[in-house]
């Protein structure tokens, strides 16, 4: 082939073989000691090595830019108009590379954290320069999803707001709704709705307390109270909703809210029985009087 011939474009082709050689092999040295790292868990080396491979892409990609610059500008130079034609034509793919650029600086999330993107909620496995990839765990309108992968072009994070879970670092904000009757006694629900969310989160309020604290003093946030607490809320007349709001941890949140509702419904049981009894037997004790002829 003529360009063989080419000393200059020779040199270069040798020059993005010796590149991509050496890029492998540190790669695969540097993927061997992350995974060698008992020390570490199973989120912090999922995490490096995502880093270890974008980086390793990132750095091909500027060393063929460096390689190939002298024939790059020239081509580019002869193709003005089909590269304005490309630049249209790939519009999503270039807005993709820029959304991950946006994603890095800006520190939107990271691999590991609980995020919503485009309705989508899930935890964050996989990151590229291309799209995010999440393993769905509920979606926004409340159906749950589970063991299913949504891949998210990074060109929606300029559209969509992206919800990060991990501002409390390993906890979160949680809410439970509690749909009750009007005429239901509010206050003792109320009541026991609180005890059975201090129970489960008692062992680690004050940890979050700490956190909170700390993001207040060195980012200027005002937090409001981590809780828990409860907000009543009157969608209708007949009907009120108890909105529990309760710190509980990233991982496992959904089994720390089955035991609130879990212990709050036994406790509820516990102390309404009595008074139906009582109501059956007022409704049977004028029923018997009702029968008594006059």
């Amino acid at each position: 082939m003529p360009f063989i011939h080419d000393k200059a474009i020779l040199v270069d082709l040798i020059s993005s073989g010796m590149l991509a050689v050496l890029l492998l092999a540190l790669r695969v040295l540097v993927r061997r000691a992350i995974v060698s790292r008992d020390d570490l868990s199973i989120e912090i080396r999922r995490r490096w090595l995502v880093s270890l491979r974008n980086t390793g892409l990132l750095i091909f990609l500027f060393g063929l830019i460096f390689i190939w610059g002298s024939e790059i500008r020239t081509f580019a130079v002869s193709v003005v108009a089909v590269t304005a034609a490309i630049v249209v034509a790939t519009r999503e793919l270039i807005m993709c590379l820029v959304g991950a650029i946006y994603r890095t600086s800006s520190h939107a999330f990271d691999v590991g954290d609980m995020v919503e993107l485009n309705g989508v909620k899930g935890k964050v496995v996989d990151l590229n320069l291309l799209s995010t990839t999440l393993l769905v765990s509920k979606q926004a309108s409340g159906q749950s999803s589970v063991a299913r992968l949504a891949t998210i072009p990074n060109s929606l994070l300029f559209g969509q707001p992206a919800f990060n879970d991990a501002l409390l670092g390993d906890y979160t904000l949680h809410l439970i709704s509690i749909p009750l009757p009007v005429s239901t006694d509010w206050q003792r629900a109320e009541r026991l709705l609180l005890e059975a969310a201090t129970d489960e989160c008692q062992p680690y309020l004050d940890q979050v307390n700490h956190h909170v604290q700390m993001l207040e003093r060195n980012r200027s946030f005002d937090m409001p109270g981590v809780g828990p607490w409860v907000r009543i809320r009157w969608p209708d007349h007949e009907k009120i909703e108890l909105e529990l709001q309760v710190p509980l941890p990233l991982q496992g949140r959904s089994h720390a809210e089955q035991r609130i509702l879990k212990a709050f419904l036994k406790a509820w049981q516990q102390a309404t029985q009595p008074d139906e009894v009582t109501s059956r037997n007022k409704e049977a004790q004028q029923s018997d009087v009702n029968q008594i002829p006059s």
